[in-house]
């Protein structure tokens, strides 16, 4: 194996994580999509709302989502339920975006 870089632990759990993820293929292929939409067409989403009952992996979900955006060049901020309304919200969504950008 001369020549080839050994993984770090990092790098191991991340791909697992990411073999582990099945069943939603077809919510990433939406959400690959609307990456690609242009700004001006009306099927082009711009916040994107995920709900569910606990523990159906609805932040693992998210989490691939930020990851694909990543991936294209977008930047993604993941927020929950725990602001006490739209402002704070609103506020913290900013505030993240401008940490990733």
């Amino acid at each position: 194996m001369a020549g080839r870089k050994r993984p770090s632990m990092q790098d191991d759990i991340q791909q697992r994580q990411q073999e582990s993820f099945v069943g939603r293929e077809d919510r990433l292929a939406a959400f690959r999509e609307q990456l690609t939409l242009l700004y001006g067409d009306r099927r082009r989403r711009y916040v994107l709302s995920v709900f569910g009952q606990g523990g159906v992996g609805k932040t693992t979900l998210l989490r691939e989502f930020g990851r694909v955006a990543a991936e294209a060049g977008a930047l993604s901020a993941l927020i929950d339920d725990n602001e006490s309304g739209a402002p704070q919200a609103m506020h913290r969504l900013v505030t993240r975006l401008r940490e990733t950008g």
